[in-house]
């Protein structure tokens, strides 16, 4: 199944936000102050962030959770991994990973520095 189905399917509901790690995980405390309940909030980078934790943007907190899962799995006597929690979902029908040299990188970083990008053009 696709991610917004395998979302909703599972009780989420899923918002489709501006681009940037930090638009999307300062969302999650707009969206609960409108009395909108939100528990959990990813970016399409990787960078997610629990109300639990106070939506900070901690990999570590997140590994420690699914190393929990993992426990809690093992001693109720899944013989299954991890990865079975999403089983259902389907890969991508299209992805692009797009990485820059280090001297695209340099000429973008000397390009902010000068002034010479809009905001919008460096995220």
């Amino acid at each position: 199944m696709a991610l917004t189905q395998f979302i909703t399917d599972g009780g989420g509901h899923y918002c489709l936000y501006r681009v940037g790690y930090r638009n999307v995980i300062e969302k999650g405390p707009q969206l609960n102050q409108k009395e909108i309940e939100i528990y959990h909030m990813m970016e399409t980078m990787g960078h997610g962030a629990l109300k639990e934790n106070h939506f900070l943007d901690d990999g570590a907190y997140m590994v420690l959770k699914i190393i929990i899962k993992m426990v809690h799995m093992k001693l109720a006597g899944s013989k299954e991994g991890i990865g079975s929690l999403i089983k259902e979902l389907e890969d991508p029908k299209e992805s692009t990973e797009l990485r820059m040299t280090s001297s695209q990188r340099q000429h973008l970083q000397r390009k902010q520095a000068q002034g010479q990008l809009r905001h919008s053009e460096s995220t």
